[in-house]
């Protein structure tokens, strides 16, 4: 119960302090959309392969979750970067490409490694 307030209270004091830089955005939302997409191609790819192909590994669940934001985050600031050498991709179009690395990355990590007991739980 104590670490539940302790989140609570944090998160509030996180929210306080980023609230002020939203006033500038025009719009909030394409704002939390965009940063949310950070995380959620990982987490579907993780989805997706753990519960529809037995052969995934947990390091390999693991690996999609470590690189999602790193894959997510050279794809958003590469354009500004390279001074516009690499093409400035929509943020739905970085999370479908995201998406795809990381289903590659695991899927190749899987087929390398043998499936141990501990895995298949």
């Amino acid at each position: 119960m104590r670490a539940g307030k302790w989140a609570v209270i944090i998160s509030m004091g996180i929210a306080a302090l980023v609230t002020p830089a939203l006033r500038s955005l025009d719009q909030a939302y394409q704002f939390i959309q965009e940063y949310v997409g950070f995380i959620s191609p990982g987490v579907l790819a993780i989805f997706l392969l753990g519960f529809f192909w037995k052969r995934t590994t947990a390091s390999a669940a693991l690996a999609g979750a470590l690189l999602t934001i790193p894959i997510s985050t050279v794809l958003k600031f590469l354009p500004k970067w390279t001074g516009g050498a690499f093409p400035d991709y929509p943020f739905l179009d970085r999370m479908s490409i995201t998406f795809g690395l990381l289903l590659a990355v695991m899927i190749v990590m899987s087929l390398m490694q043998p499936k141990s007991e501990a895995d298949s739980l």
